[in-house]
């Protein structure tokens, strides 16, 4: 009796429907964040706005993102990818 029992919860916990670890449109912020978007369009159409923005010019956040990239980057995980330390434009 109590192996039937366990053999029906086993069923049960393989017949559910798995979820999710992230959302399917938070895996979309990389392309179709709001600041993704912003700081890109910034850093190609209006430096001195993103200037104003990140209060740095692009020159600068580049220079200092490459003394730091190596100390905030984070890797790869099966249960999900980074959040870049980077936007690329």
């Amino acid at each position: 009796m109590l192996l039937v029992q366990i053999a029906e919860v086993l069923e049960e916990e393989i017949a559910r429907e798995k979820k999710a670890w992230v959302r399917r449109w938070l895996t979309r912020r990389s392309t179709h964040g709001g600041s993704v978007l912003v700081l890109k369009e910034l850093y190609a159409e209006d430096p001195a706005e993103y200037r104003a923005c990140l209060r740095m010019s692009p020159e600068c956040f580049d220079t200092l993102h490459d003394l730091i990239a190596n100390a905030v980057q984070r890797s790869d995980t099966l249960m999900r990818d980074p959040i870049p330390s980077r936007i690329n434009p």
